[in-house]
């Protein structure tokens, strides 16, 4: 069997989702692809996926060879992500040497120290960007402007010490700024976050491609019928993201929620992002109508069983507008700019605990719109998005021969 030549690097399992497809369409034409699982660092489970993955010749893959952490990298400070980068990051040196391209699904710590590796070396690097993104803040004045000064000098000091640590060769120890790290190509999924990146002023180029994880959700609603009184609510990362505010807001949303929802007569089940830890929402637990889900249970299954959804920001609300589920993006308490995310810019928006029960009781009545995904959201290609992607890398490795 021949080497591989494209490492595709693996985080969680809707990075993965994204990764085997494009493997697969590689080994379809003769090439070759190694996928590396993260797991010691993030915990994802992405290596128990890949075990019930039957794979074709010239895909292989591997868990990263490093130390399991616990807590997982995202649980931790900024302090003690910076402590395990500066611990583990030699223990990655050299594994992206065999490969002409490196593929990652997100720009954190242990990717730029593959990406950069890579790049020394004039070989490729590209991301497969799993979602929207919000676009580069502006400073206001009046409501929620300490909120946007604060976003406004959070993205410009994170992007200017990361281009700094970049010439320095430190990038690997700034604090990232999702999509900022050098990088060959940027794979889109629909031409929305295509102009929010470049409004950013990136020089990777980007291809709106769609992302393969999506391409079953991508046709006809699926003939599903939900639990008729059943809301998901789908977390953000957001002190992933080093956002605590916005962390506060949304569990003072949910607080509000399990309480109001059930006295409506609806079910609130709270879907918790993968990087989130349960311990953080035991409060909720054994509520009355209320239901806590672990990431690991499969998001198709909770977002089929819903009668609706709702979210401040998650690619969730995409996937489920592809199931057919009404969503609606809650935004108790935050800043005014913030349903500027492109699905808050065309659906329905609420503001207040009481607002969302009186959406949800015109949903029960059968006045609610029709859940329809935004046209420039998803790209008409998601369908053969592997594909498209597998193509790309392939031509752009031809032209560096």
């Amino acid at each position: 069997m021949a080497e591989p030549s494209i490492l595709f690097v693996c985080a969680n399992r809707g990075q993965l989702g994204n990764a085997l497809p494009v493997a697969r369409a590689l080994a379809a034409g003769g090439g070759c692809a190694h996928v590396l699982a993260m797991d010691a660092l993030h915990a994802q489970s992405v290596g128990e996926a890949l075990e019930h993955q039957t794979l074709p010749a010239g895909v292989t893959w591997s868990q990263a060879p490093l130390p399991q952490l616990n807590p997982p990298f995202a649980r931790r400070s900024f302090p003690g992500r910076l402590r395990c980068v500066l611990r583990l990051a030699p223990q990655l040196a050299g594994l992206s040497r065999q490969y002409q391209a490196v593929v990652v699904g997100m720009d954190g710590a242990f990717e730029r120290v593959l990406l950069r590796e890579a790049r020394r070396e004039g070989r490729f690097t590209a991301l497969i960007l799993d979602g929207p993104i919000l676009g580069a803040p502006r400073l206001r004045s009046g409501p929620g402007a300490a909120w946007s000064a604060r976003r406004w000098l959070r993205f410009h000091g994170r992007r200017a010490l990361l281009k700094l640590c970049c010439a320095l060769g430190l990038e690997p120890y700034a604090p990232g700024l999702l999509a900022h790290t050098r990088l060959d190509r940027i794979y889109t999924m629909g031409a929305f976050t295509t102009r929010t990146l470049a409004g950013h002023g990136l020089h990777a180029t980007l291809e709106t491609t769609g992302i393969p994880r999506l391409a079953e959700l991508a046709g006809d609603p699926l003939d599903l019928e939900p639990e008729p009184n059943r809301v998901l609510y789908a977390t953000a990362a957001f002190r992933w993201h080093d956002e605590p505010w916005l962390d506060r807001r949304q569990q003072h949303n949910l607080e509000a929620l399990a309480d109001a929802l059930p006295r409506a007569g609806w079910e609130l089940h709270v879907r918790l992002h993968p990087r989130e830890d349960p311990e953080r929402f035991r409060t909720l637990v054994g509520r009355p109508g209320v239901f806590v889900s672990p990431a690991s249970r499969p998001l198709f299954d909770e977002i089929a069983a819903a009668r609706a959804v709702v979210t401040s920001v998650s690619t969730t609300a995409i996937e489920a507008l592809g199931l057919g589920r009404p969503v609606f993006i809650h935004l108790d308490g935050f800043p005014a700019d913030h349903s500027e995310y492109v699905l808050g810019a065309c659906l329905p928006v609420t503001r207040s605990a009481a607002a969302l029960v009186d959406e949800l009781a015109k949903l029960r009545d059968g006045d609610a719109p029709e859940p329809r995904l935004p046209r420039d959201v998803w790209s008409p290609d998601t369908p053969h998005a592997g594909e498209r992607i597998a193509g790309s890398l392939c031509e752009a490795l031809a032209a560096r021969r």
